[in-house]
């Protein structure tokens, strides 16, 4: 939200407040007239009387703090491993070997069913596609300039494959085995 609109509503809270006060007398006809709980008119109170207008604004909902949260270090080996390592989702097992990356990390990855066999598609941080069987692990094409993935199943058993890259080339191929 802009700062005008953050300020528009801070104006409409406390055009509500001062309804209370100069029209209605009553909390809880104001709250029904405007559709609130009676609950959020005190707190918009609370706010406006130690804070004036600026109380009224959004806050942000975020947690203040998150003690259990997982540590930067853990999501990214999680994520490396991710990266080098095919698992079954049903049972944690791995599947296949793993997949060589080399130097490069994935940023984008899809996974298309192309005439009937498991395709992944992944977007690198070098600037490249890879595709890969997603059964073998076998790289099935050369890699080739682009990041950003998308694919789509065509009816016919075959797919769709949209890359972009960072100088604003986009580029439609059709997928076959």
């Amino acid at each position: 939200m802009t700062e005008r609109e953050l300020s528009r509503r801070a104006k409409h809270r406390l055009a509500v407040l001062r309804h209370v006060e100069e029209v209605s007398g009553s909390v809880a006809a104001t709250c029904r007239y405007y559709g609130i709980s009676r609950q959020c008119y005190y707190i918009w109170l609370r706010r406006y009387e130690a804070e004036g207008l600026e109380g009224l604004k959004d806050r942000s909902s975020a947690p203040h703090h998150t003690p259990h949260a997982t540590e930067a270090d853990v999501v990214e080996k999680i994520l490396w491993l991710r990266a080098l390592f095919r698992w079954d989702a049903a049972t944690g097992e791995p599947i296949g070997p793993p997949v060589p990356t080399g130097d490069w990390w994935p940023d984008t990855i899809a996974v298309v069913p192309v005439e009937g066999m498991p395709r992944v598609v992944v977007g690198c941080d070098d600037d490249t596609v890879r595709q890969w069987n997603a059964l073998t692990g076998e790289q099935l094409t050369a890699t080739y300039p682009g990041m950003a993935v998308a694919v789509a199943a065509l009816p016919d058993g075959g797919a769709l494959i949209a890359t972009g890259s960072r100088d604003g080339t986009l580029v439609l191929d059709r997928l076959t085995a």
